[in-house]
């Protein structure tokens, strides 16, 4: 998602998936909240905290005004990339990466990822290749 899409898309409670666009990953839905036990009150800092980690990586063009380089400089065991330098996303390396940098309690991290997984899925954006 660009930087642009992300500041065109406001979070917010969805009652349902039909309200959801295809650029928000951001919003929380009624069903999410009940399926994944995401607190909303924290749903913008635990977005925020996402999509800082994967900045931080190298999986998004948003520095933030310095804080990615900040970031890297404090949490360099978070930056893992393929032997082509492609960034590596670690869900695990999400968490914790959340809950340090934001001050996020881990578990809400860890739903917030497993909801960013289900939508990423739904969306066909996660490939598994055969063994």
């Amino acid at each position: 998602m660009s930087d642009t899409d992300r500041e065109n898309t406001e979070s917010r409670i969805l009652q349902s998936e039909n309200e959801r666009c295809s650029c928000d990953f951001d919003s929380l839905s009624s069903a999410e909240i009940e399926v994944f036990a995401i607190e909303p009150a924290l749903r913008d800092a635990l977005a925020e905290a996402y999509w800082r980690y994967e900045a931080l990586i190298g999986s998004i063009n948003d520095d933030d005004n310095g804080r990615r380089d900040e970031d890297r400089a404090r949490f360099p065991q978070y930056l893992k990339s393929t032997s082509e330098g492609a960034p590596v996303i670690n869900y695990d390396d999400a968490a914790q990466f959340m809950s340090r940098a934001a001050e996020l309690p881990i578990e809400q991290c860890c739903r917030w990822i497993l909801k960013v997984r289900a939508l990423e899925h739904r969306r066909g954006l996660i490939c598994h290749r055969d063994p």
